[in-house]
């Protein structure tokens, strides 16, 4: 009884090890992948990636506000979005900086100057 006992509890504990992995490993693999389609986008369009300005576009839509209004929700919400982006830059280059999956150094520097040059430029004229 303890033996079967012990054998159940193996075999359930070694699944549930196999499947966190599992689970880990894709979300790794996801973060990993947005990270480079998110530079992708920023070195074919020089622009903030899509998937960054949707939801903010979307509830600039949704309130009704044109995008040239200075007042209310929308301005608020166009500050909002502005931050959000260069934190999500931030982010990015320290990405860029530390990761060992670009290409090599020359690589690596072409891509911090984009994204220094990009957060430059919505510091100076900050869009939705």
């Amino acid at each position: 009884m303890i033996l079967t006992s012990l054998v159940v509890f193996t075999v359930m504990l070694a699944a549930i090890v196999f499947a966190a992995a599992k689970i880990f490993q894709a979300a790794v693999s996801r973060l990993v992948l947005e990270r480079h389609r998110d530079l992708e986008e920023i070195m074919e369009t020089d622009d903030v990636p899509s998937a960054w300005r949707e939801p903010y576009e979307r509830r600039l839509a949704a309130i009704g506000d044109d995008a040239g209004g200075q007042e209310g929700a929308g301005a608020a919400l166009r500050a909002k979005a502005s931050r959000g982006y260069l934190t999500r830059l931030a982010r990015l280059r320290r990405y860029v900086e530390t990761t060992r999956l670009v290409d090599g150094d020359e690589t690596r520097q072409v891509l911090l100057d984009r994204l220094t040059a990009l957060r430059d430029r919505l510091q100076q004229s900050p869009r939705v």
